[in-house]
């Protein structure tokens, strides 16, 4: 049976902290199985081991000495299979208390006699972790599920069991699909719930239809469905304790067209929201308008949205849905219409046509009338919503000679998706709309939408750029306890002195103020949603979250170039910026206080942007689970990462989710260090610090590897292959980091087939190479082949691995089969610990 390809799901996760724990390197076990023959290199004076534990068939071990072996085990970084054993209960690992499940690798199958599981159900494994659990003919899962402590953060994947915990945590597979038991409601844990994979249209999912709710996770990915109809009858999906993850999560299925969930009226998300993540499907994949209208009703955040409008124009409900037409030929009973709507003077004495409106999928513009004097043919609508993201606000009021008065009193929710530069504009009409705020506010109330009435919002005070205001002590008695006060860039203003004399509390955003700038310059929730933001950012030096989207590439950047820390996540979008030089001067990236779940770092569809230019930058400050996550996709296809930009990501241990990059071609650094491309040894400088390109040394240029000693930085790859004699690596004595953005490419560096090499040591090195991969078959060092003996033992070989922090494989095998060192106990090790 093929496993769940859980490295489809679109999310990228980071171990816990605990996973790194650090380990003698006694206690590895390096066996493949363990059976009578293996159990003796068991290290089972160790509480933690770093090896995979898999019992597979025949052992010849009985289960009472397996308790004897494992009694001090409490923690295992590896796998862990029981497969096909006679054992009846896994008492033997009652010691086992963490489990890292790395590679998602924990299988009990095929095991006729088991009966019990209770030895592991205090068993922790970290997220995410998939508990495969199948075709055990004697085993009561449903029971071991009722005590099952980890069950909250774990995914369980468990079916052809004597019995099976009924509807919940549901995996739909060909393999899974005969037991599936016809659920009306499924609920389950934070990793899975319900998840559909590699089904197709010939499966028969019609046990589906029964399902009306869901509480927790739904995906479905790689499969060959055209539709997900067999849910046709789904109505409620309730989000529970999903901070990291998609609640919806429809990807990679190639033939997927739509949805079909057109019974779906209610949705109630956890405390981050609902998110929903369509992409990757096939590339007509649309939404119905009842599956649009429940998604904007309920406010979703989109992750990633690769979808369309359906054309079909009937509804479940009966409900009438036209295509916008000219007004005057157009049907007047239509609810749900779909286009771009325009009210001008050409069509404005037709308006009485949209008097049963309800929905409009598209936006709304009424520009340019000369009779209309209110809104009331509008008197219906509830909500206006659109897949199409940028342009436009959803709803302008411009130019209009009579409109007075404007109100939509059915109006449910804010137009949808909602968007950092969400806003109705309503400018540069002959009369007055809002008397006073009062007026506007309510407008915005209405609404559920901020208000720019004539380029200014109703909903703050703005205080700002007053190179002279000293004092706010005649405002002090001013109520607005709706608006948001904007106190930024006044130099002589002492806003800690007004805000202690108010009598009522006020939201305030305040920066560029007097007590400020004799500090540190200090912008909190930097959001930049347009050029005409810019002024209000000009003596930034610290800023603590920053997002920008949505200004033009002329757009004055240069208030930046005084930030050198900030803290929180970074996220620019949408943007025409072709470079974002204007944080050239930034030192520090803290990203410890961030709230973006996903990354870090998050650049990502920004059309002409060819470079950061972050030159810089010296520090990362790491994110939840000691990790820098980032995300840098989607830009200009030409976006590279200088050298000093990939050094820092490399230094500090960045991973990435997604990373579409080139390195930058150009040889200059801010620090002055040399840069070179490697090419033929013979003539290449002697003074490279920083080398770019495949670094292959072999018979051809041996005797000129001298001009590498210089070198500290490679950015590619090193192949040392085949060289005639070369007796040791002290060329490379400098050498401290190795890095590429080819993903999935060769092992980082290969020592092979040389002849007289026998002395291989990497003293300098400072961390793995980068990036490190979520996982990957080739990501080792791989010394093989060579005539010399390189390793003579364990410890020999276990300082290279120490040095690179990631795996060595000599002549096929791990470090941990080599033999011991003459002398070496268990506990001689004691200063070499290792990343387990």
């Amino acid at each position: 049976m093929d496993s769940l390809n859980m490295n489809a799901v679109k999310t990228t996760f980071f171990q816990s902290e605990t996973t790194f724990k650090i380990i003698d390197l006694n206690c590895h076990f390096t066996e493949k199985l363990v059976n009578s023959e293996t159990i003796k290199f068991w290290p089972k004076s160790c509480v933690t081991v770093c090896g995979d534990l898999y019992l597979v068939g025949d052992t010849n071990v009985s289960s009472a000495r397996l308790g004897q072996i494992f009694h001090r085990l409490e923690y295992l970084h590896g796998n862990l299979k029981i497969e096909n054993t006679k054992y009846t209960t896994l008492s033997f690992l009652s010691k086992l208390r963490n489990f890292d499940c790395f590679t998602e690798k924990f299988i009990i199958t095929g095991n006729p006699s088991l009966y019990n599981m209770d030895g592991i159900k205090n068993l922790h494994t970290y997220a995410p972790c998939l508990w495969t659990v199948y075709n055990n003919s004697k085993l009561d899962m449903q029971k071991f599920t009722e005590t099952w402590s980890n069950g909250w953060s774990s995914d369980l994947y468990a079916y052809g069991n004597l019995k099976d915990p009924a509807c919940k945590n549901e995996h739909i597979t060909p393999e899974a699909l005969p037991y599936y038991q016809n659920c009306s409601f499924i609920n389950g844990t934070t990793q899975g719930v319900l998840k559909i994979t590699r089904v197709g249209p010939n499966d028969d999912l019609s046990g589906l239809l029964k399902l009306k709710s869901v509480s927790g996770n739904i995906e479905v990915y790689q499969t060959n469905l055209q539709n997900l109809s067999f849910m046709n009858n789904f109505q409620s999906h309730v989000g529970e304790r999903f901070q990291p993850y998609n609640i919806t999560n429809i990807h990679d299925n190639q033939w997927l067209t739509r949805l079909g969930w057109d019974s779906l009226t209610h949705l109630d998300p956890d405390d981050y929201g609902y998110t929903i993540n369509i992409q990757d499907n096939h590339p007509d994949f649309c939404l119905s308008t009842a599956e649009l209208q429940v998604f904007a009703e309920h406010s979703v955040a989109f992750y990633a949205q690769e979808a369309v409008l359906c054309k079909e124009l009937t509804r479940k409900d009966g409900q009438k849905v036209c295509n916008l037409e000219p007004l005057s030929i157009m049907d007047g009973d239509c609810q749900h219409v779909i286009g771009v709507l325009e009210i001008n003077s050409d069509n404005e004495k037709d308006v009485g046509k949209l008097k049963k409106m309800t929905n409009l999928y598209g936006s709304l513009t009424i520009d340019g009338t000369e009779k209309l004097t209110d809104l009331k043919f509008l008197a219906n609508l509830r909500q206006i919503a659109t897949l199409k993201t940028g342009g436009y606000p959803l709803l302008r009021i411009l130019n209009n000679k009579m409109i007075g008065n404007v109100t939509l009193p059915k109006m449910k929710t804010a137009p949808f998706p909602i968007m950092e530069s969400l806003y109705i504009q309503i400018d540069g009409n002959s009369k007055e709309i809002f008397k006073n705020r009062r007026e506007c506010l309510l407008f915005q109330a209405q609404t559920k939408t901020p208000i720019k009435y004539n380029g200014k919002s109703c909903g703050d005070i703005i205080i700002g750029n007053n190179r002279f205001l000293k004092s706010l002590d005649h405002i002090k008695a001013l109520r607005a306890p709706s608006c948001v006060w904007r106190i930024i860039n006044n130099p002589i203003l002492n806003v800690s002195a007004y805000i202690a004399s108010r009598e009522q509390a006020i939201e305030l955003i305040e920066y560029g103020n007097f007590e400020i700038i004799r500090q540190s310059e200090s912008c909190n929730n930097v959001s930049i949603t347009s050029d005409s933001h810019l002024k209000y950012y000009t003596n930034c030096t610290e800023i603590h979250g920053l997002i920008i989207t949505n200004v033009s590439e002329a757009a004055d950047m240069s208030g930046f170039l005084l930030m050198k820390t900030l803290f929180g996540t970074i996220e620019i979008h949408g943007t025409g910026l072709h470079n974002l030089s204007f944080m050239s001067n930034m030192k520090i990236h803290n990203a410890s206080q961030g709230r973006n779940l996903e990354n870090a770092t998050h650049i990502h569809n920004n059309p002409n942007l060819k470079r950061l230019g972050w030159d810089s930058l010296e520090v990362l400050g790491l994110w939840s689970y000691n990790a820098y996550p980032f995300n840098m996709e989607k830009n200009h296809p030409d976006f590279c990462l200088t050298t000093n930009e990939i050094q820092v990501f490399a230094e500090f241990g960045a991973y990435y989710s997604a990373l579409e990059a080139y390195i930058c071609r150009d040889l200059n650094r801010k620090d002055g260090q040399n840069v070179c491309h490697f090419g033929d040894l013979a003539t290449m400088e002697s003074n490279c610090q920083h080398v770019i390109g495949d670094v292959l040394i072999n018979s051809d240029n041996e005797n000129y590897v001298d001009k590498l000693g210089n070198m500290t930085n490679i950015y590619g790859t090193l192949k040392i292959e085949s060289t005639e004699k070369l007796l040791d690596l002290s060329f490379l004595s400098k050498f401290h980091q190795i890095a590429t953005l080819v993903v999935n490419g060769p092992p980082p560096v290969q020592i092979l087939s040389n002849k007289k090499l026998q002395n291989v040591t990497f003293s300098k090195m400072k961390n793995h190479p980068f990036p490190l991969p979520y996982s990957s078959s080739t990501y080792e060092i791989r010394i093989s082949g060579n005539s010399e003996e390189i390793f003579k033992n364990r410890r020999e070989c276990m300082k290279v691995q120490v040095s690179f922090d990631i795996d060595v494989k000599y002549n096929g095998r791990r470090c941990a089969v080599l033999p011991k060192a003459d002398g070496a106990n268990g506990e001689d090790y004691g200063d070499w610990d290792l990343i387990g």
